[in-house]
């Protein structure tokens, strides 16, 4: 089943599905945390996945999910610098594509380092927490929340203000 997770990190939030094959009933068995005892590795790892999208602010999961009119637009954008940088037009398009691998592990989460790890990827510590665990793990979508954004901030004039206030 999917079960979705809230975690907080200071003024960023992050909401996100996480699926596996089970969590235990806290009532049944002796596995959670503060009242109840340790929580089970996927709920840690559920936090640290959480931390990880505050921080690091990715904007999909995976590289298959980045629309292809993004992929086109940072080609071009790559391209041109390439050509600026006057590297010959037969090794552009190699290094365009080696720029989007880099791209994908700054856009993706799967693909970025791993906040607490940077040597690892995040799909590396997915997948050794999946064999550690034997849970089924898997992340398939993230929503960011960040304290303010969408909120248009008033434009005050101080010195307007005290005008209107004294008549003048």
């Amino acid at each position: 089943s999917t079960a979705p997770f809230w975690a907080s990190f200071g003024g960023i939030s992050s909401v996100w599905p996480l699926g596996w094959a089970s969590f235990p009933d806290p009532c049944s068995c002796s596995w959670a945390c503060s009242r109840w005892g340790p929580l089970p590795c996927s709920w840690w790892f559920a936090k640290d996945v959480a931390m990880q999208i505050a921080a690091a602010n990715p904007l999909y999961v995976v590289p298959a999910e980045v629309p292809e009119s993004v992929l086109e637009q940072e080609r071009e954008i790559l391209r041109t610098q390439a050509l600026n940088e006057g590297k010959p037009a037969n090794i552009v398009d190699k290094m365009v594509e080696g720029r989007i691998q880099k791209y994908f592990k700054e856009v993706c989460l799967l693909e970025q380092p791993f906040v607490k790890d940077q040597d690892k990827a995040v799909k590396a510590i997915l997948k050794e927490k999946i064999a550690e665990t034997g849970e089924q793990l898997e992340i398939k979508r993230f929503v960011r929340y960040e304290m303010g954004e969408g909120l248009e901030k008033r434009k005050d004039d101080f010195v307007d203000e005290v005008m209107k206030q004294a008549n003048l």
